[in-house]
């Protein structure tokens, strides 16, 4: 059976996220959410999603905004104002070895803790907000951090379309070529520490205007044609960013950024929606389920 879990990202980043992630779910485009719990709308965003029984796993967020953990000037995570060092310092420090898995350890533990406290269980799934969890200098800490907390899943965004997907801005590609073998570097650490990760992945390259239906359709047929056969039930994640453009308020403590106020996250919504898309789940037998349904 061919099991498609589609995460919507970033729930807590603005009451307009949140109220476009919710609504997905209640039309069945999506089976699944990741909270920021640092962003300034992670209590709506929770209520809302307890209120329609949408599934939340914890969007772990290291490199946007304002630190849950009472972080000091001197951890390795931000900057002189105390914020994460934003996406590309944040990459470079990673990438180069200048992290302290020390620092790692005590903010995802501050995290899960304001995560069960939102929500009042722990997440059954925990992934990383801009890939955070797949850097050195992480993976290793949150490996550890949710093996000793029980929680066995997590996302690893082996994308098989990056190379052969003629649609892939060039100013995009090595970004995404990074991303794919820093998660071929993480899969055994994952695994050492006993979390289980989806058979195969897509989504990197279909943020905003770059989803369509037919690059939908593309990308998951080829994530499944890409798991050996034979072995059982393929679990399948789509990452999207549905959303509603939200207005100034919004993001993790540092404003929104240009795409939340952009009409990109509607977009997705729209594409998510879509009648032939949904037809091609029932044509290729594909079921749309959350993370719980899929390893009994």
């Amino acid at each position: 059976m061919k099991l498609l879990v589609i995460t919507g990202d970033d729930l807590g980043y603005s009451k307009e996220r949140n109220e476009g992630l919710v609504d997905c779910f209640r039309k069945g485009v999506i089976t699944h959410t990741s909270l920021m719990v640092n962003g300034i709308a992670a209590e709506h965003g929770v209520t809302l999603c307890k209120k329609h029984s949408v599934p939340i796993g914890l969007h772990f967020n290291i490199s946007e905004g304002v630190p849950v953990s009472e972080a000091t000037k001197s951890s390795s995570l931000v900057d002189k104002e105390a914020l994460f060092l934003e996406k590309e310092r944040f990459w470079e420090a990673a990438k180069g070895g200048h992290l302290d898995i020390k620092d790692v350890k005590v903010e995802l533990e501050a995290q899960l803790t304001r995560f069960e406290a939102l929500v009042g269980h722990p997440p059954i799934h925990v992934d990383g907000h801009q890939h955070a969890h797949i850097f050195p200098g992480v993976r290793k800490a949150f490996a550890e951090v949710l093996g000793s907390r029980g929680i066995r899943s997590t996302r690893l965004p082996i994308d098989p379309v990056i190379l052969s997907g003629d649609w892939i801005p060039s100013d995009y590609l090595d970004s995404f070529k990074v991303i794919i073998e820093l998660s071929r570097q993480s899969l055994p650490v994952f695994q050492e520490n006993g979390i289980r990760v989806s058979d195969c992945f897509f989504g990197l390259c279909t943020m905003g205007y770059d989803m369509t239906v037919d690059r939908l359709k593309t990308g998951i047929s080829r994530a499944y044609e890409s798991v050996a056969s034979g072995a059982g039930d393929a679990v399948c994640e789509l990452m999207a960013h549905p959303g509603y453009m939200n207005g100034e308020v919004g993001g993790c403590g540092t404003g929104p950024d240009d795409f939340s106020q952009s009409e990109a996250r509607e977009h997705e919504i729209h594409v998510l929606n879509d009648k032939a898309l949904q037809a091609f789940y029932t044509q290729e037998q594909i079921k749309l389920v959350p993370f719980s349904e899929c390893w009994q």
